[in-house]
């Protein structure tokens, strides 16, 4: 409650009797650390739904990264402009080391906030899954936030899920 400079605790609603004209002013945050399933964005190119290789969470993965082009793209709303590092849990079996670009744009305008890139290891098996960080400047608000396969970028990856936090 920022009125009375006061932590309510945890709670899954929240009511209030007020008087004609009073008001009621609290701040919610997440309980536990949020993160964004990867499987329920905006896919592109041979970008594709897929829940073979068990270790993820959620209803599965994105894959089919491999071919310049291909994407998976999230909404994702930050409270205030600035640099923040994306989180991601991914697996990749190759045989060598993967790359793909991580972007943050504005969804209205397009315009490119920031840009970064996961680096992965190769694993002994698609099973293996792991979380690798890019670090990137965001927009206050929403940003639209996509894992692509761009010209740079070799190998392939799976991506599960993704987290936010500040740099």
């Amino acid at each position: 409650d920022l009125w009375t400079h006061t932590d309510l605790g945890p709670m899954t609603k929240w009511s209030v009797a007020l008087a004609p004209h009073a008001s009621s002013l609290v701040k919610v945050a997440a309980a536990e650390e949020v993160h964004y399933e990867a499987e329920v964005g905006a896919w592109s190119g041979s970008a594709r739904f897929d829940n073979t290789f068990p270790g993820f969470e959620g209803l599965g993965y994105v894959t089919g990264l491999d071919q310049p082009g291909s994407s998976v793209a999230l909404a994702i709303a930050v409270p205030e402009a600035g640099r923040y590092h994306l989180d991601c849990h991914v697996a990749n079996a190759t045989g060598r080391s993967a790359t793909l670009t991580v972007t943050a744009s504005d969804p209205a305008s397009g315009r490119q906030h920031g840009t970064g890139r996961l680096k992965v290891p190769t694993a002994p098996q698609w099973t293996t899954w792991r979380t690798v960080t890019a670090t990137l400047e965001w927009g206050g608000g929403t940003n639209l936030i996509t894992i692509a396969h761009g010209p740079q970028d070799r190998g392939s990856l799976n991506v599960d899920y993704v987290r936010v936090r500040r740099s």
